[in-house]
């Protein structure tokens, strides 16, 4: 008997697990997500032998589970498919620890097949990708150009039997590594580390790349629960970082000096992890929602004001080099001599420029224009920090650019507009 705790609907991980145990011959309880405390007795009464949920709601799953007095070790389940949202060996570690069951990983995208592009097989070491359906590529995701194997890259697939819509080389955005070594398993299939985030998911904080596995990671090792969120803003045009993570029972205390001892300690793993300093915020147990579907991790609160229109900030590091993109536009009123400078995200110029056309009517001319600024320029004062951090100077035909690092914003050195 499997359990389908995936959302049915438009979401393919519900209908798309139900018919794959349907053909395996097993019986299918379709209880989707929500009403946690029916789905607990629903396995017990039922004598489910499987599950698959995300990982998150299963954690969810066994707290609301151990609060009935219900302990999931004496049921008749033995396994886990989880997936739909990324989540760490150490999540898996407590799972089974917690249960006594298999928690098996599972891989797939809606814009593929739904679920079962690859799958773990019990042994540690990865997921197989069925390679009788899909071709597997990684790639440099600046560069686009393929990697050696086991470097960290890029997962690009390509169909080979589906119908009706094939995908050719297909970005998938997630973040992981791809060997050919053999599984203890036996199986001989390529086989796909767990992944390690997408390129879009990835937070620029202060110009440290951040990945929500990281911080998880972190959280697992010391012991806290995987019910956390990540809450990002920029605060006196510098990004700040908070992390927001239940204490769990055992490490809960009414002490202040408990607490911020527990604090501290979290804080120098964060920064031993991440490379930045982040604000920890620790909290009484069951004080963040739960997820029943996937989990919402990160808050980004952080947005540029131009003239009163904002645009969340965006950009990609290389080796030697920041590439940012950026929308021009010249605003007709109040003051027509101004100009204004938003970041955008690469790929959404045609989105932001209609929404904005929509809202401000022709009062906007819009321009895009990406630039690759090299570090080494000499610094220059910047008024708002008054701090030397103006990196580089740019001449275009209508003004003279100067950006700064800590505010991430360009600086309107000269302007020659004309209206």
């Amino acid at each position: 008997i499997v359990q389908i705790s995936y959302g049915y609907g438009l979401f393919t991980g519900g209908l798309g697990a139900h018919y794959g145990a349907e053909d395996l011959g097993a019986t299918v309880g379709p209880t989707s997500g929500g009403n946690t405390r029916r789905q607990i007795m629903l396995m017990r009464d039922f004598g489910v032998n499987a599950i698959c949920c995300t990982p998150s709601y299963f954690i969810h799953m066994i707290d609301e589970a151990a609060k009935s007095g219900i302990d999931l070790r004496e049921l008749p389940i033995r396994a886990g498919i989880f997936g739909a949202e990324p989540w760490t060996d150490e999540m898996r570690a407590k799972i089974q620890d917690e249960t006594g069951i298999i928690a098996h990983d599972i891989y797939g995208l809606t814009e593929i097949s739904g679920p079962g592009v690859a799958g773990s097989c019990g042994h540690s070491g990865g997921l197989h990708i069925w390679e009788d359906y899909y071709i597997v590529e990684i790639i440099d995701p600046e560069t686009l150009q393929p990697v050696p194997e086991g470097e960290v890259g890029e997962l690009v697939l390509t169909t080979i039997n589906r119908e009706a819509m094939p995908l050719l080389r297909y970005r998938t955005r997630h973040i992981g590594v791809i060997t050919r070594k053999k599984c203890s398993c036996g199986r001989t299939l390529i086989k796909m580390t767990k992944p390690r985030g997408r390129t879009d998911d990835m937070l620029i904080i202060r110009g440290v790349n951040v990945f929500p596995s990281q911080i998880e990671t972190v959280l697992i090792e010391q012991g806290y629960m995987a019910n956390y969120q990540i809450v990002v803003d920029r605060v006196d045009n510098f990004d700040t970082i908070e992390v927001q993570v239940e204490m769990t029972q055992e490490l809960f205390t009414d002490t202040v000096r408990g607490i911020a001892v527990r604090a501290r300690e979290l804080t120098e793993g964060l920064k031993s992890m991440l490379n930045i300093n982040a604000k920890v915020t620790l909290l009484e147990p069951n004080s963040l929602p739960r997820s029943e579907g996937k989990a919402k991790r990160v808050i980004d609160k952080r947005k540029l004001l131009w003239n009163g229109t904002a645009h969340t900030t965006a950009t990609s590091s290389r080796n030697d080099y920041h590439t940012y993109l950026y929308l021009f536009h010249i605003s007709f009123f109040p003051n027509p001599s101004v100009l204004s400078v938003s970041f955008i995200k690469s790929g959404t110029i045609t989105q932001i420029s209609s929404g904005a056309t929509a809202a401000y009517g022709n009062r906007l001319i819009y321009t895009a224009l990406s630039l690759s600024l090299p570090r080494s320029a000499l610094p220059q004062i910047c008024a708002p920090c008054t701090l030397p951090t103006m990196r580089v100077s740019r001449v275009m035909p209508m003004a003279t650019f100067a950006f700064c690092n800590i505010c991430c914003a360009w600086r309107v050195v000269s302007s020659d507009v004309k209206i």
